[in-house]
């Protein structure tokens, strides 16, 4: 008689956080930190400027080996030495973005084009993305191919004067913020997935900021600060089933 395979239970993996700064109030230990992520990105004209954020605490071992003593090892636990992978279930949460010109004397870049990826990539000893700056970029056609699990773009406008005339002025008619696009779509993030997370690999979030219009001769030429700073905040849950890593072949990363 065949008897159904039980299933791994689906659960909340470990998320890095946020540390807190030194104008706040400093957490005890780490468990006290916030759980969202946050980051902040400069745009620059011409370039693409992109960030790369692990989203699950899953590359832990090399670190805590690494300077560890003889005494100190032979005290670690089995899930310390062994290796785990995880089946990636889902990942849900909000994304909220804000832009800001940099010189508030200044007529502000008209508006820039934020998109946010996620995707599974082979990683270093470090537990850093092992592929090249520019295959981090999301939104470019040469990473179109690459097997992104979710992804979503914005046009936001920081705040500054706005130029007489052209194109500028409708470009600074977006938005500063997504939360104006005044729909959850605009933020929410949930995606379900079933993709196989060995030790090699590791879930990155990837931000990338275009200064927009794309072609800078179509601006209007009045800019007089050509940068930018974007503001990053995505609170986040990762859902999956954890298991004794078997490797990660014919698996979808990069």
């Amino acid at each position: 008689m065949w008897r159904r395979r039980q299933r791994r239970p689906v659960q909340w993996l470990p998320v890095p956080g946020t540390q807190l700064d030194q104008n706040g109030q400093t957490a005890l230990d780490v468990s006290q930190n916030p759980r969202p992520i946050e980051f902040i990105l400069a745009s620059a004209a011409g370039s693409p400027q992109t960030v790369a954020a692990p989203l699950v605490i899953d590359n832990p071992v090399a670190e805590t080996v690494s300077g560890a003593s003889m005494a100190t090892y032979q005290k670690f636990a089995l899930n310390q030495t062994s290796q785990y992978g995880y089946k990636l279930v889902r990942i849900v949460g909000d994304m909220f973005l804000a832009s800001q010109g940099n010189n508030a004397q200044a007529t502000a870049v008209p508006s820039v084009l934020v998109t946010a990826g996620i995707i599974l990539r082979l990683t270093d000893d470090d537990g850093q993305p092992a592929a090249q700056p520019a295959s981090q970029v999301a939104g470019s056609i040469e990473n179109d191919r690459d097997p992104w699990i979710w992804q979503r773009s914005w046009v936001l406008s920081p705040a500054g004067a706005r130029p007489a005339a052209g194109i500028d002025a409708a470009l600074n008619a977006f938005p500063q913020t997504n939360i104006d696009y005044g729909t959850k779509h605009h933020i929410a993030v949930d995606q379900k997935t079933a993709r196989v997370v060995g030790p090699e690999a590791r879930l990155f979030l990837n931000l990338t900021v275009w200064q927009i219009p794309l072609n800078q001769t179509n601006t209007v030429g009045n800019t007089t600060d050509t940068t930018c700073t974007v503001y990053c905040l995505f609170p986040y849950r990762v859902l999956g089933r954890v298991f004794a890593s078997k490797g990660n072949r014919r698996n979808a990363v990069r």
